[in-house]
């Protein structure tokens, strides 16, 4: 314990004193240990989880336990840049670690200003032979999550240019060229208006309308899981999406 107390004295400015730091306090968690946490954030108690990981590193998260920690951090209300910046330095420092750079590319698709950042790198590790296959869900996942603009368009044409027979994103990018009408009319064109202004309340409230008049309405399906994806209520944004391609 002195000697981890002493290392930032003797080499205050190495980068790797942090890392050395960690893999100390490494080898003082237990297998089980970690259980707890790990149940938390299986129930989706993402924030009583983070507390718990922290009660156990008891300071930065030892790379080893690096990805879980932080991937569970960015599904909570405030935690998502500094699980932003966490996995970055992971990665910055394992370059060739496919996993991380998983991680952080579903990491960046879970907020609009990093979201193209992280389709093109999900794109890329969809032909890593490591991690291909959850790559590949995780750039379908966030597709999904695009809405109808030009740049979804684009986006969808790449993914099926790889995977041409891929139904649901043929499905999203009909939808997009062909404009269908939709039950909700106008009032419905006004609530994606209202969500690409920041005006999540009004959009809900019609994305809810409309559903309760057609509980299978792929178009407020959709909205309504844009609008929970930006409330970061992920687990029900994926569910709603996944209705929608199918409704």
């Amino acid at each position: 314990q002195r000697y981890l107390a002493k290392l930032p004295q003797v080499a205050p400015d190495d980068p790797h004193v942090a890392d050395l730091q960690a893999a100390i306090r490494t080898g003082k968690i237990g297998p089980s240990d970690l259980n707890e946490a790990r149940r938390l954030a299986q129930a989706g108690q993402l924030g009583e989880a983070v507390k718990k990981y922290q009660e156990v590193f008891r300071g930065p998260p030892p790379s080893g336990y690096g990805i879980e920690y932080y991937m569970t951090l960015a599904g909570t209300p405030q935690g998502w840049d500094e699980a932003r910046q966490g996995l970055e330095k992971l990665a910055q420092g394992s370059p060739n670690d496919a996993q991380l750079k998983l991680s952080l590319g579903e990491v960046y698709t879970y907020r609009e200003p990093t979201r193209a950042q992280g389709i093109q790198l999900l794109a890329q590790l969809s032909k890593n032979p490591v991690v291909g296959d959850k790559a590949k869900t995780a750039w379908k996942q966030a597709l999904t999550w695009l809405g109808g603009s030009p740049a979804a368009k684009q986006s969808l044409e790449q993914y099926l240019a790889q995977y041409p027979n891929d139904q649901d994103i043929q499905q999203l990018l009909a939808d997009i060229k062909n404009q269908p009408a939709t039950t909700g009319g106008a009032e419905q064109s006004q609530a994606y208006i209202d969500l690409k202004k920041g005006n999540i309340a009004a959009a809900e409230r019609q994305f809810l309308a409309d559903l309760k008049a057609n509980p299978n309405d792929p178009q407020a399906l959709a909205g309504l899981g844009l609008v929970r994806l930006k409330q970061q209520r992920f687990g029900e944004s994926r569910d709603l999406l996944a209705r929608a391609l199918k409704a």
